[in-house]
């Protein structure tokens, strides 16, 4: 019998290829067996077997066919002493030895590691295309970071590229609607990766499910109005509803609109007279725009102002723990001595957003 301690690794691995798949919406596996099938006194297997069979055996994950260079290995441990990564033990050395040993020349190598009460880590070589802004430099060219600051640092780069792209339609809609690029450009990169992760389960199962079906909860009616929606929305723009596929919720298309906000804030941005949230990146750039003016968005308004607490951080503190979405009135805030360093109309309705310094 496999021992807990393997059995999650197993688990970890697999959770690593579900992310993956998720981010860059390709099919990435677990490799079955162990990548040192390969590595070390096992590296000549590879001369009899073709690309595919070395891929399928090569570190702990099974990347798409078309990614021809990558690498990676999943190092999972419920009980571990952090400062043995780079003390004598030489523990992360050795880990990086058995990457490089089922390694090719060129490879994308990197390593995923989570410690259970510690955090999750990365540890890649580094490339011209990684450009994390803190990060431990190793030695032999590798780079140690956090989990979360790597992929950050990857959102960050898209959308720059995604401005780059779309620099015309994001300017058109700031001119028609008073939306910054920035602003638009991060919920599309927020909500899908900039149409990397659209969603895969079939909108008109996800919504008969929710709606009428045996698991329906005490959103029921909701999601009724929005399985009528997603019908008319359909019917509307001459799409079969057994084909379209979207979140688990249903949510559809690159800014993940449901279907009552695809048929009310969607708008045809590049002139062919038709709203395309999949595939017109000017379309969806236009349709969040839209979006946010219809509810309230204004140009040149504040998003976010400092507050003066006056001693009152204990009150400040339980306010931030509460929705992001705004809820109190600046007038109820006036009374709790916070105060706003902006000018804020009394009846405007707030939330207290706690920023940790660090």
């Amino acid at each position: 019998m496999a021992s807990p301690q393997k059995v999650k690794g197993k688990s970890y691995e697999n959770a690593k290829a579900k992310f993956l798949t998720d981010i860059f919406n390709q099919k990435f596996i677990r490799v079955p067996t162990s990548g040192a099938f390969l590595g070390g006194k096992n590296y000549d297997r590879r001369l009899d077997m073709s690309d595919g069979q070395v891929m399928a055996f090569k570190g702990d994950i099974i990347p798409p066919d078309d990614w021809k260079f990558f690498n990676c290995e999943c190092k999972f441990y419920k009980d571990f002493k952090f400062h043995q990564l780079f003390n004598e033990s030489k523990v992360l050395d050795s880990w990086i030895d058995e990457t490089i040993d089922t390694s090719n020349q060129d490879d994308m190598n990197l390593i995923f590691m989570k410690f259970n009460n510690i955090g999750e880590y990365v540890c890649y070589e580094k490339r011209e295309k990684f450009k994390v802004k803190q990060f431990l430099n190793y030695y032999r060219n590798w780079c140690f970071t956090s989990h979360e600051q790597f992929w950050n640092e990857y959102n960050i780069e898209n959308g720059k590229l995604f401005i780059e792209k779309n620099n015309d339609y994001l300017n058109k809609a700031y001119s028609a609607f008073g939306v910054p690029r920035e602003i638009i450009t991060a919920i599309i990169g927020i909500e899908t990766r900039y149409g990397k992760n659209l969603g895969k389960f079939k909108t008109f199962d996800t919504l008969a499910s929710l709606s009428v079906g045996p698991n329906k909860g005490r959103r029921a009616n909701f999601y009724r109005t929005e399985l009528i929606n997603f019908l008319l929305l359909c019917r509307e723009n001459n799409l079969d509803p057994a084909t379209i596929t979207g979140s688990y919720a249903g949510a559809l298309g690159k800014p993940q609109f449901i279907s009552s906000s695809y048929r009310n804030y969607a708008v045809d941005f590049d002139g062919d007279n038709y709203s395309d949230l999949w595939e017109s990146n000017a379309d969806v750039i236009g349709s969040v725009a839209n979006y946010l003016k219809k509810n309230g968005w204004v140009k040149g308004g504040n998003i976010l102002t400092d507050i003066d607490a006056s001693n009152n951080e204990a009150k400040l503190d339980e306010l931030s723990k509460k929705t992001y979405k705004p809820h109190i009135k600046y007038n109820d805030l006036l009374r709790m001595n916070i105060q706003s360093t902006a000018k804020i109309n009394k009846n405007e309705k707030l939330s207290v957003i706690k920023r940790v310094e660090g």
